[in-house]
């Protein structure tokens, strides 16, 4: 069972849903700005998310616990629902690093794929700086920021009105790579919901916090 389990993750990790080709930002004005993050966490409160994972016939549960020592570091754990713990991330200001493994999903790309996931929720490995607001539209009450140059871009949108990042898409050569879909935020500014979504196959992923 657990063989197939970290198959079946590994299957999953390196896919996702097609998308079109053409970016729907291009031509768009360029102002300055930066946006809020997606998921902030406080030193006194642990996140514990159940983890959905459905691909094709296959349904798979698991938990992510993320938590903030003191110093400013930030601690992932992703458990299988047997609570064996499959990987395990410590990020610093700039990155998220592994620092457990197991040696069954060590090389298959899944680690990989999660530490991408989690430098997009948490903004590591971007340039705030960079950062750029591609569409300001008081109508539908959204802002767009957009980080990096050339062929790999991401982009952040958030609610103008609350102020929360609601969707995040990553896109290489103008094609998306990952959409990741934040809601039902608390009152502490957590989204309760998020779903993560790749390309050309179809997989979903929802993370639901667990009080």
């Amino acid at each position: 069972m657990r063989f197939l389990l970290l198959n079946i993750l590994s299957f999953f990790i390196v896919a996702g849903l097609t998308s079109c080709a053409a970016t729907p930002y291009k031509n768009l004005p360029k102002l300055t700005g930066a946006p809020p993050l997606a998921l902030t966490l406080s030193l006194d409160k642990k996140l514990l998310y159940t983890a959905s994972v459905d691909i094709y016939n296959h349904h798979i549960n698991g938990l992510i616990a993320l938590k903030k020592m003191k110093g400013g570091e930030i601690r992932i754990a992703f458990l299988a629902q047997s609570a064996i713990k499959l990987v395990e991330f410590r990020c610093n200001e700039d990155k998220c690093n592994p620092s457990f493994i197991m040696d069954k999903i060590e090389g298959t790309g899944v680690v990989e794929r999660l530490q991408e996931d989690f430098h997009l929720l948490l903004m590591k490995d971007v340039a705030l700086k960079e950062a750029k607001v591609v569409l300001d539209d008081s109508n539908k009450n959204t802002r767009i920021y957009r980080f990096g140059r050339g062929t790999r871009r991401v982009f952040y949108s958030v609610n103008k009105k609350s102020g929360h990042v609601t969707k995040i898409e990553k896109r290489r050569n103008n094609r998306l790579v990952v959409s990741i879909n934040l809601s039902n935020y608390n009152s502490d500014g957590v989204p309760l919901t998020i779903v993560i979504q790749r390309e050309k196959i179809k997989v979903d992923m929802k993370l639901v916090v667990w009080d």
